[in-house]
Parts: structure tokens; C-alpha cells; sequence
């Protein structure tokens, strides 16, 4: 079975736990034997134990701003954290599962130029101190672009990396954005209905498309994206996915002075999969500019603890198209990517009782009654708090 370690800072002691109340365990991070690869750079602001030395920044410091100011309808949030003796009690912690930064080369003319994306992967998570049960949890990614004249070296890129934490960029703060699509939940209540990103598939026909990619942290990616997506648009009770291989999975939060594991559920009502069947450039010259269009087809499924209980292929065809200098080269995995996470975006938007005439229009083609109703039925069956 596989296993995730999530380091969790408590300041506070208290042995009253009350139904009313979430404990804040501070900043905790997934797979921390892995943190050379997961995160080197944001695994850098964790300063564990009493007499640590955060030179780079303290990660929790960061967090507590945000948790200031934090309010929900649904329950109130205690800094007072919770001892090893404890018997109950819901904890809410911000939970790491990954950054990636990808340098996209850009060519026009004899001028270069690359193209920075950074992105921090999270999930507000929310589980049972005395079971370890999970409650609920709602995942979250930041990107941030800048574009340089040459690669950004290693103190760039963690300095790039603290702005996402610290502050510095209001508009792509990871606490920020975290803390306010955690102020619907309803921890104090578990529902039946449990979803979870199970599969990302990419036909052979579409990854002739990809040139320089890790196809296995592409998808990862791909998957983190969608999930938090589908959380935002819809509010369905998704299960985090941490790990590819595995559909049992549990992992230790270890405190001041506990330890504790979180189970998260072997089996859920539903499982989401996405099939990307084709990615296609396509690039027409016409004297000193050309047309670039990025074309990707994908189709969405859930199958349930019986059998299917919806499926549709969509497309983004025109919308990905652009005008640009005939002598501009630029990197056609960057642009299908977004592409889909643009599809994937709008896919999720539409998951409703009333989807949107124009969506599916350009998007469905022959197909459009077919995807009208599966985006209904996918709100109403799998996504819909209604059971």
C-alpha cells in the first residue's frame, strides 16, 4: 500500500474539542520523501521543529495571514491545535501536493525570449483527528507567467516560488485562493456521494502531437487541472488524488507530538476519466504572418460502481487559433496544453441544468443533443449535492 507524508506545524495545545470547530494544522505537505522531486523549491519554507532556522521564509507565517481574515457561514476555525491525547476533533490543513515550472523557448526573428510558467498543485483538506477519516477537501492551482530573455536560475525560480506564498502576487496567492474556495464546506457532515479523478488517457494519435514532454508529469498535471476545475465549477465532493498507482491510499500527518494517518476512501460512488484523442497543430502561412491553431479533442466519462453514467467528446477548434509574425517559432506542446486546459475549463463550467447554447454549439458538432444532455445528466447524477 502506499503511503504519504504530510508534516503538519501545531503551536497551540487544547484537550476541550468542540462540534462547532475546525482546528487549523497548519501547512502540511504530501509524499515528503519525495520532496526533491515533488517540490524542491517550496519544501525549502517548512521550517519543522522548535529551534528551526527559516532562512528562506517561514511557509506557515505565510498562511496564518490569510487565516486571519478567513470566515465561513459553516463553521469557525480555532488555532488552538489539538494534543496526541485528543479523542476527536476535525482538522483543516493547507496540503502541498506539487509545483512544476516549465520554460517554453520563443523565437521571433533572431530574438529569443522563454516563457516561465510556474504552478503550485494544493488541496485544502479536511479529515477526523481521532479516525483519520476524510472529510472533504477542496483543491486549488496557481500559476504565475513571466517571460525573460534567458532561463531564470536557481534563485530566481525560488524566489518566483515564495511571491506564489508569501504575498507578494495578490492575484496568484496559493493561501489565497485556497482559504476562500474552503468557506462553503460543510465538514461537520460526510456524504455518500464521493468522486474522485481516476484516469488520464492519451491516445497514440495525440501524443505523436507532444514533442518534449514527460508524458507521466504531463498527465499528472493534466489531472490535477481538471480536478480542480470540476471542484470550483461544480462543488462535488472529490476525493484528492495523490498518486497514479494507487486506489487504496493513506498517509501520515505527523504533529508537535502525534502522529496520525488519514485514510481517504478505497471506493467512491464515482470515477472521472479523461480520453485526449487528438492534438493537432495546424499553421498556415500567408506572406510575413501566419494562422497557429491548437487543436485537441478529448472526451469525459464517469463510471459508476455498475456501469457508465455518462460520456461525451468535445473539441476547441477555432477558439484556439491566433495571428502571428511569419517568422515567430514558438512551442506547440505549450500551446495544445493550455489549449486543453482551456477545454477542460469550459467543460467544467458547463456541467449545470442550463449549459450554454454557444459551448456546445462549437464545441460538439454532430454531437451537440448528445453533449446537451450528458452535461445535464453529469450535473444532476455524479456533480449535484442533491442525492
Amino acid at each position: 500500500m502506499m503511503k504519504y507524508f504530510a508534516f503538519i506545524i501545531l503551536i497551540f495545545v487544547t484537550q476541550n474539542v468542540f462540534a462547532s470547530k475546525v482546528y487549523y494544522g497548519g501547512v502540511s505537505f504530501s509524499s515528503w520523501d519525495q520532496k526533491e522531486s515533488a517540490y524542491p523549491n517550496i519544501s525549502k519554507f517548512l521550517c519543522k521543529g522548535e529551534n528551526a532556522i527559516c532562512e528562506n521564509g517561514n511557509i506557515d507565517i505565510w498562511a496564518r495571514n490569510y487565516l486571519e481574515s478567513f470566515k465561513s457561514e459553516n463553521f469557525d476555525v480555532s488555532i488552538d491545535l489539538i494534543s496526541g491525547n485528543a479523542v476527536e476533533g476535525v482538522i483543516m490543513t493547507p496540503m502541498i501536493s506539487g509545483e512544476s515550472l516549465n520554460i517554453v523557448k520563443d523565437v521571433t526573428g533572431n530574438k529569443e525570449s522563454y516563457i516561465h510558467v510556474y504552478r503550485v498543485f494544493a488541496s485544502m483538506m479536511f479529515f477526523e483527528f481521532s479516525t483519520g477519516r476524510f472529510i472533504a477537501s477542496r483543491p486549488v492551482v496557481v500559476q504565475y507567467t513571466d517571460t525573460l530573455n534567458e532561463p531564470a536560475d536557481e534563485k530566481s525560480v525560488l524566489l518566483t516560488f515564495k511571491k506564489l506564498l508569501d504575498g507578494s502576487l495578490e492575484s496568484s496567492n496559493l493561501f489565497s485562493q485556497m482559504f476562500k474556495a474552503s468557506e462553503n464546506v460543510t465538514p461537520f457532515t460526510f456524504s455518500n456521494k464521493l468522486i474522485r479523478m481516476a484516469t488520464i488517457d492519451v491516445s497514440s494519435a495525440a501524443s505523436d502531437g507532444l514533442k518534449n514532454i514527460n508524458l507521466k508529469a504531463w498527465k499528472e498535471s493534466i489531472k490535477k487541472q481538471a480536478e480542480a476545475y470540476l471542484v470550483k465549477n461544480t462543488e462535488g465532493p472529490f476525493v484528492p488524488s495523490l498518486n497514479n498507482d494507487s486506489a487504496t491510499q493513506e498517509f501520515s500527518a505527523t504533529f508537535a507530538n502525534a502522529a496520525r494517518t488519514i485514510k481517504l476512501p478505497s471506493e467512491v460512488a464515482f470515477n472521472i476519466g479523461i480520453e485526449i484523442n487528438n492534438l493537432k497543430p495546424i499553421v498556415k502561412v500567408n506572406r510575413k504572418q501566419q494562422t497557429v491553431c491548437h487543436a485537441v479533442s478529448l472526451k469525459i466519462f464517469a463510471d459508476g460502481l455498475m456501469d457508465k453514467v455518462f460520456e461525451g467528446t468535445f473539441v476547441r477548434t477555432k477558439e484556439s487559433c491566433g495571428v502571428i509574425s511569419a517568422d515567430k517559432k514558438i512551442d506547440h506542446d505549450y500551446y495544445l496544453t493550455q489549449s486543453i486546459y482551456s477545454l477542460l475549463n469550459e467543460i467544467s463550467q458547463n456541467i449545470n441544468e442550463n449549459p450554454d447554447k454557444d459551448f456546445l454549439k462549437r464545441s460538439s458538432g454532430k454531437k451537440l443533443k448528445n453533449n446537451k444532455e450528458m452535461l445535464k445528466e453529469a450535473y444532476a447524477e455524479v456533480f449535484s449535492s442533491d442525492f
